[in-house]
């Protein structure tokens, strides 16, 4: 296997790859070809241009670099401006989106305690026995309703034992 050109000039093509950095000339973002022991990071194809031009005064090569940069700066800029703006957009919206999830989670919730507080309710004691079931007080529904996991069931506790102080409106 060959890994070297054997007439020592560029590379043998095996191991080029498309890398992208930043000019050293207007600093934007190009993509190049590197392979191992290519040049440092070349500029990009528009600098090349005016970095050729030898027969030019320093001054005038300067001026050509500046003119030449400047549109395409100001085009990188608002590209860049229109990007974040979206992006801004986009995350306004995720953030908008995730609120009405919690919410809805939180409803949700919310609607279940109340459903299983009325059922704990049911099965409230009488002379000790369940009066839903007749079981021996606390009866199987009543063992699961305050065993709940991660506190759970001292939430439903509490729920039912809200509901005989004040009304809820929107319980249907």
């Amino acid at each position: 296997m060959i890994t070297a050109n054997p007439f020592g000039v560029g590379a043998s093509g095996e191991r080029r790859e498309r890398r992208a950095g930043r000019c050293t000339c207007c600093g934007l973002i190009h993509a190049y070809e590197w392979w191992p022991g290519a040049p440092a990071q070349p500029p990009c194809e528009a600098c090349l241009e005016h970095g050729r031009s030898f027969d030019e005064t320093e001054d005038s090569r300067a001026l050509a670099r500046l003119r030449d940069h400047e549109p395409r700066i100001r085009a990188y800029a608002d590209h860049a401006a229109k990007r974040a703006t979206e992006y801004e957009s986009q995350a306004k919206k995720a953030k908008a989106y995730g609120a009405r999830q919690a919410a809805s989670a939180l409803g949700q919730r919310d609607l279940y305690r109340r459903l299983l507080s009325e059922v704990y309710k049911l099965h409230s004691e009488t002379k000790g026995q369940c009066k839903t079931c007749g079981a021996r007080y606390p009866c199987a529904t009543v063992k699961v309703l305050e065993g709940g996991p991660g506190g759970a069931g001292d939430a439903i506790i509490r729920a039912a034992s809200r509901r005989d102080s004040f009304p809820d409106a929107d319980w249907n």
